[in-house]
């Protein structure tokens, strides 16, 4: 027949509160990690990423549309081009008078 010791504080006798406490501590700790290994979510693992490709596919209109609008380019001469870029280049060498960015004049109409 064993003999069982009662629980102590003060750490007499060989199985303490303190021990009890202890082993209690080590064995939750384990069963924690225990699971943390475990898949507890594989309904959610089976539809990963369904609304980021729901969304991807709400957004595309018309997937189509680069092949119907393939020969619908606007086309420019060579001298639209060229006063094109030359007015481009003059907006680097002198540019434009800065527009004012006071709010004196919001919602002011430009004849008085």
């Amino acid at each position: 027949m064993t003999r069982h010791l009662p629980l102590t504080i003060t750490g007499r006798g060989p199985r303490t509160l303190l021990t009890h406490l202890a082993t209690g501590a080590v064995m939750a700790t384990l069963a924690l990690l225990g699971t943390g290994c475990a898949s507890t979510s594989p309904r959610q693992d089976a539809h990963f990423g369904a609304a980021t490709r729901l969304l991807n596919e709400q957004q595309r209109l018309n997937p189509d549309a680069s092949h119907a609008n393939e020969g619908l380019t606007t086309r420019a001469d060579g001298r639209t081009v060229r006063a094109s870029q030359n007015r481009m280049m003059d907006t680097y060498r002198t540019p434009p008078a800065p527009v004012s960015q006071s709010m004196d004049n919001v919602g002011v109409s430009g004849s008085h």
